[in-house]
């Protein structure tokens, strides 16, 4: 029996030994933590401008108060939350200076009706979109007014500027007709500048008849 107490002896020492010499031994490195993936953030909707409206392009008004959104200085309504006009919406725009929204950075969406016709024998309206990305599935209208006693009206401008641009709805910027023995109106013109587009937009610029 003393033989037996003298071995268990040992292998106490030895294993409280090799647990003593833990020190001297370099521990394994953990495992690496991978982050836990975060969900993106919820994109914020866009400002929504729905129902009928009318623009004062000289006083910068919409329903002769200020924008809602956004705000208008140097003849532009600046949107830096961006803006969707909405399916439901007829905006008639008038006044004497072009009818331009700055969405610069932001998506600008055009689903609804934006209208810039001239009055009788007066070129359409030129209307400027700025916009990180812009989409229209709606309808411009910048017809030049029918002449009475004189030459039909020009059709307006169009003018957009984005990084991408989708265009299923249509431009609409036909010369007005001429009165009795004057000449219809010039067509209009829509230009573009975008790194990349796509659509099959309808586009309507012809001259008007005299």
């Amino acid at each position: 029996n003393k033989k037996m107490r003298d071995q268990r002896k040992v292998a106490t020492w030895l294993v409280l030994g090799l647990v003593g010499c833990g020190d001297n031994v370099s521990p394994e490195p953990p495992d690496p933590v991978e982050p836990t993936p975060q969900p993106p953030a919820d994109t914020p909707p866009l400002p929504r401008l729905a129902g009928a409206h009318t623009f004062d392009t000289t006083a910068g008004t919409l329903d002769g108060s200020p924008v809602p959104f956004g705000t208008f200085s140097d003849g532009q309504w600046k949107l830096p939350d961006g803006l969707e006009v909405a399916e439901d919406v007829t905006l008639s725009v008038s006044g004497s200076e072009p009818f331009s929204l700055d969405a610069t950075g932001q998506p600008l969406h055009v689903f609804g009706v934006i209208q810039f016709d001239g009055t009788a024998g007066v070129t359409g309206g030129t209307t400027r979109l700025a916009g990180e990305t812009i989409v229209v599935s709606g309808s411009f209208h910048a017809n030049g007014g029918a002449g009475d006693d004189s030459h039909g009206g020009s059709g307006g401008v169009f003018e957009l500027d984005a990084t991408s641009i989708s265009v299923t709805g249509a431009f609409h910027c036909d010369g007005g007709v001429g009165g009795a023995g004057f000449p219809g109106g010039s067509g209009g013109v829509v230009v573009v500048e975008a790194g990349s587009g796509s659509g099959a937009g309808a586009i309507g610029c012809g001259g008007g008849g005299g």
